[in-house]
């Protein structure tokens, strides 16, 4: 095997290489020519002819053969130098072919330092065989029919020696181990020199048994060539389709981020390149392919990557120097450029899916996907001293009722304004999700400490409260938010979100905005979930029911009304009061349906009482979302008719909140109550916002003064102030004030010094059910047995203050003397 057209070397390593070989190759000349002189040993013309004939005809390139990574010559040169042995002496061989091959080489064209090397390493390799035939007993020009069979051995060596200085070169010149090397060169190096053996030493025993049939041995011999070719190349297409099959399964399965490095390497492999250069991009242009030369040799291939949607990318194959490229080379190539560019296209589909599917289409926001992979990212990232992160649940309050009242596209740009609000809310680098309809998530990077997320949460708060401008009216939407630090309030991703999730509701439950997650109230927010769940099974059994609590006119005592609070007798808890599940029902949806069973069953009991001619009114309060139905009033109207009570003893109450949710939507529904002769109150009157606002677009019957008003009137001079302002606006405005949380006597003395209408509270009368309500009207006079008193048997205490109340103006206690 010679050095053919593609091995490197690297200066210094070449030149070790050749000078060690080519020193050793005139030295072995040299002692054979000097031999050669001094003892000559008479050879016939014929056996000379011969045996220069057979030398030159040798090194001729039969296969051009690429293995590994570098390329290699296969020719006849041991069937050469099987017929040398048996035909010359040793000295005139090594002569002969360290004048023969080099020559024979340069001819085909090889550059002078392959030339040089290439003699170099035949005339060792001859040497070589010469002493191993020496050593078997033979001598060289002396075999025989019999005896040429010796020459098997020196053949063999002088193929080993080849291999291995090859071999030697280029493992030097690519700096690879030696013995990978030989294991890639010396496999079909053997065969093809065991196959030259057997030619040379079929020839010498078939000439001296029977020279005629020498005649027809060269046509033998170059269809042995061209069949074994053939093996070859077949074999080298099947490998290559083989690698092509298992390159299609490894690049179907990879990301964008690593296809470039895999169709590298597995380009190296099939084609064993000198370089592989391969550029993903739609934009690459991929140059005019290069011609081969008559030899069909090539410096490099270029390819165009094109997919389905065109072309992604171009592939180029480099080599060092001219390299034969076959047809079927090429079609394996294309073949390959297919695979490539659509394992491309299918990734950068797969990308945009993936991408598509961590993304909320209406927003753009990420989605719950997206929030999951941030944040644990960020538990892995996380170390014991660096910063911590948190994760925020935003909830929309109201959204629901927006979007069922307006419609689905209403929402839809209500949702692309929050997102943008919670987007100019945070920091940068923060990351802003919609996990859910109306519910969104932040994760908070590297803050301080769990105050930095408060912070953080309190603004996300304010943000949301104000209204929003939608086509001519102020939606009120607020929202809920819960806190969850990592690693104090969770170590994985579902405990963070699970405990943001509690938090969340603890704040909606509060209705203070924002909420740190606290484990002393987990589990008192997961039973509040449990009574979402509980919610329809309670209104489905009868679960709800009603108690009435009084509310008197301060200057006669009398009971003029009643409001209805629901109350449910829950299985396993026993009576809940609204304040433990009034937030499970505006979070279960069935807000229509709860308040369709407190107005039945309390106009039912309100239509009794009116039947014994007891003129008293009924106060029930409604949900902000009950105002969003367009159906309300009718509803209404009909339960009044079914239960025979006018419609001007219903008193419906709404919170401020409620009534500049939507002004547009609630005004209209307001209007159909009014037209329907029901009275209308503002329930915890001066809580919410633009109080004054309220008074005038509401024009309510009646204001309602909230207990954290009432509840310390008589210590702190400040909320007697806003009582007896509120008091004198709404009496300005015609309308009538009923105070809520009255708990004592000089709570009620005051509020009638105010001029306060109306009043409530558990000192005056705690809520009862319906019988008990019946007969404290039976006592006071009110139905159709009326006992002798007309008022509610109050207090001893408070009937003697009543009627000794001084004229003077109300002062609290610490402005007394």
């Amino acid at each position: 095997m010679a050095v053919g057209a593609r091995s490197r070397f690297l200066p210094s390593q070449y030149h070790l290489v050749l000078i060690l070989v080519t020193g050793a190759a005139a030295g072995v000349t040299a002692v054979s020519l000097a031999h050669l002189l001094t003892v000559p040993e008479p050879v016939a013309w014929w056996r000379m002819a011969l045996g220069v004939g057979c030398l030159t005809i040798g090194p001729v390139p039969l296969l051009h053969v690429r293995y590994g990574h570098h390329t290699g010559d296969h020719d006849l040169s041991e069937a050469a130098v099987v017929i040398g042995l048996a035909l010359l002496p040793a000295q005139d061989l090594i002569v002969i072919t360290a004048a023969i091959v080099p020559a024979v080489h340069a001819v085909l064209g090889r550059p002078p330092v392959k030339v040089l090397f290439n003699g170099a390493s035949a005339t060792i390799g001859v040497a070589v065989a010469a002493g191993v035939l020496w050593l078997q007993g033979g001598h060289a020009g002396h075999l025989g029919a019999t005896t040429v069979v010796l020459a098997t051995a020196a053949g063999l060596a002088f193929c080993l020696w080849t291999s291995l200085s090859v071999s030697l070169v280029i493992s030097t010149a690519q700096g690879m181990p030696l013995r990978r090397t030989l294991r890639e060169t010396t496999g079909i190096s053997t065969v093809i020199a065991a196959g030259g053996i057997a030619v040379g030493c079929g020839s010498v025993a078939l000439a001296y048994t029977s020279p005629v049939t020498l005649v027809v041995l060269p046509p033998v011999l170059a269809s042995l060539v061209m069949v074994y070719r053939m093996h070859v190349n077949s074999s080298r297409q099947r490998d290559r389709w083989r690698q092509l099959n298992a390159a299609a399964k490894e690049l179907a399965v990879l990301d964008g981020g690593t296809i470039e490095t895999a169709a590298s390497r597995i380009a190296y492999e099939i084609f064993q390149p000198d370089g592989v250069e391969l550029t993903v991009d739609s934009a690459a242009v991929a140059p005019p392919p290069q011609r081969a030369d008559r030899h069909r040799r090539v410096d490099d291939v270029v390819i165009a990557l094109s997919g389905p949607t065109g072309q992604v990318g171009v592939l180029r194959l480099r080599f060092r120097e001219p390299t034969i490229w076959q047809e079927h080379e090429q079609a394996v190539l294309a073949a390959f450029a297919n695979l490539v560019a659509l394992a491309v296209a299918n990734a950068s589909t797969y990308a945009e899916a993936h991408e598509q599917a961590c993304h909320d289409a209406l927003t753009g926001l990420g989605n719950r996907r997206m929030l999951q992979r941030r944040t644990a990212e960020a538990i892995a990232g996380t170390t014991a001293a660096g910063p911590r992160f948190a994760l925020l649940l935003v909830d929309l309050d109201r959204f629901r009722e927006v979007n069922d009242t307006l419609g689905h596209d209403a929402g839809d740009r209500l949702l692309r304004g929050i997102a943008d609000r919670l987007q100019r809310a945070v920091r940068a680098g923060d990351l802003v999700t919609r996990v859910g309809g109306d519910e969104f998530a932040v994760l908070l990077a590297g803050i301080r400490d769990a105050e930095a997320a408060d912070t953080v949460a309190a603004t996300i708060a304010k943000a949301l409260a104000r209204p929003v401008s939608f086509e001519g009216m102020l939606l009120s939407v607020e929202a809920s938010v819960g806190v969850a630090c990592f690693p104090e309030d969770g170590r994985t991703v579902d405990e963070l979100l699970r405990r943001a999730d509690v938090a969340m509701y603890q704040a909606k439950r509060a209705h203070s905005g924002y909420r740190r997650y606290r484990a002393d109230e987990d589990s008192s927010t997961l039973a509040h979930m449990e009574l979402v769940a509980d919610l329809h099974g309670a209104l489905a059994e009868g679960d709800i029911s009603l108690h009435y609590q009084p509310q008197i006119d301060l200057g006669s005592g009398r009971i003029v009304a009643v409001e209805a609070l629901a109350r449910w007798r829950h299985r396993t808890r026993g009576l809940l009061t609204p304040g433990t599940f009034i937030g499970a029902v505006e979070q279960s949806g069935l807000i229509g349906d709860f308040t369709r069973a407190v107005l039945g069953e309390a106009l039912s009991a309100c239509g009794r009482w009116h039947a014994d001619s007891a003129t008293i009114r009924l106060s029930v309060n409604l949900f902000a979302r009950n105002l969003l139905e367009a159906d309300l009033a009718t509803e209404i109207a009909q339960l009044l008719l079914a239960n025979s009570v006018p419609a001007s003893a219903l008193t419906l109450e709404v919170t401020e909140r409620a009534v500049v949710m939507d002004l547009a939507t609630t005004a209209h529904s307001f209007a159909a109550l009014r037209d329907l002769g029901v009275r209308l109150a503002v329930d915890d009157f001066g809580t919410g916002y633009s109080a004054l606002n309220v008074l005038r677009q509401f024009d309510p019957h009646e204001v309602k003064i909230d207990q954290s008003f009432t509840g310390n009137l008589t210590d702190n001079p400040d909320n007697a102030a806003i009582v007896r302002a509120t008091i004198n606006l709404a009496h300005d405005l015609g309308l009538q004030v009923v105070a809520e949380g009255v708990e004592d006597l000089d709570t009620m003395n005051a509020l009638t010094v105010l001029g306060c209408d109306l009043a409530q509270g558990w000192f005056i009368r705690p809520p009862c059910p319906a019988e008990e309500i019946t007969a404290l009207l039976r006592d006071a006079g009110r139905l159709t047995t009326p006992r002798s008193a007309d008022v509610l048997p109050f207090p001893t205490a408070y009937q003697r203050s009543h009627q000794q109340r001084r004229a003077r103006s109300y002062q609290p206690k610490d402005a007394r003397s």
